[in-house]
């Protein structure tokens, strides 16, 4: 099992984006603004839309939005930022075409600054992800593309044509080579509808140790379902979480450091990959509780229990 810690993207970090930032008007601070009207706020760091709960002037978005008597709701992340805001139920889509005409949808630029070598991606819609890095002196160090469209569930010629397409929606990868300043770019191509990536998330890998065969997934549906007075439901959909609890097979000489780093990342969303083969066992979230039981002189065994974020 591998755990990705994420690199938080920053404005000095997104190169390019073909994605426009012109959800709302920009904020202006002379605009008298009344109840329920929307800005955005594009200041580095910011990237956020907001919605005024009263008749407001000059009063700063960013730093009106708590207290008693709060003069804006931050409503969520511009589309162009929200494939990097860290909220699984917030998406950036598009149908732009690339610039270098290769395709439309989403295509982003970024530099780490720092050396990962892993990228997940949560809520994909497409027909295809492709990431390359370049490096300023060695040129092209890694090309990858990932079909989307799965074959799951096609197990004869009536479910080849008439099922509906069905595409992956979560993707890690792990083999990404390991340069400090190299520029990544991500190409998310969807000809026929506009393509969609709720989180990318570049970082470090770890590996925590062997998953062994009985992982359990599931999900947390926080959706509403109650009855009226006449015993008639009345269904509000809502989101709803991963959920996954593993079984770990860990080196005697790892036990210390598997209990450091599972200690230093309590309470942090980071992305758990259970493994490569199966999409399910691909979570962005923090654990609730771990065990690690010194079982015998060669190993030791390690059970987690995984919620994912909304």
């Amino acid at each position: 099992m591998k755990i990705i810690r994420p690199l938080a993207i920053t404005d000095d970090r997104l190169l390019s984006s073909n994605v426009p930032e012109t959800d709302e008007a920009e904020w202006v601070s002379t605009t008298a603004y009344t109840a329920g009207q929307r800005v955005m706020v594009t200041d580095p760091g910011v990237h956020m839309i907001y919605e005024a709960l009263a008749d407001s002037t000059g009063k700063y978005p960013p730093d009106n939005t708590g207290g008693d008597t709060p003069a804006w709701l931050e409503v969520g992340a511009t589309n162009r930022w929200s494939m990097f805001d860290g909220v699984v139920g917030t998406s950036t889509e598009s149908s732009e075409p690339f610039p270098d005409g290769s395709g439309q949808g989403i295509q982003v630029q970024i530099e780490p600054g720092q050396v990962i070598n892993s990228l997940a991606f949560f809520g994909l819609n497409g027909n295809s992800l492709s990431v390359t890095m370049t490096d300023a002196t060695e040129g092209e160090v890694y090309s990858h593309t990932e079909n989307l469209v799965s074959t799951e569930g096609i197990t004869d010629w009536y479910a080849y044509y008439f099922e509906p397409i069905e595409r992956r929606s979560d993707v890690v990868l792990t083999d990404i080579p390991s340069y400090g300043t190299a520029t990544l770019t991500i190409s998310i191509n969807s000809p026929a509808s506009p393509a969609a990536c709720s989180l990318a998330i570049p970082g470090t890998q770890r590996d925590l140790g062997g998953t062994r065969y009985g992982a359990g997934v599931g999900i947390i549906d926080y959706s509403r379902k109650e009855t009226d007075p006449f015993g008639r439901f009345l269904i509000t959909k809502r989101p709803y979480s991963k959920r996954m609890s593993l079984d770990l097979i860990v080196e005697k000489n790892r036990v210390d450091y598997v209990q450091r780093l599972l200690g230093s990342i309590r309470a942090e969303p980071v992305v758990w990959s259970g493994h490569e083969t199966y999409g399910a066992l691909l979570v962005y979230g923090y654990y609730r509780d771990f065990d690690i039981i010194i079982d015998n002189f060669s190993f030791s065994e390690c059970s987690i229990e995984i919620e994912g974020l909304t």
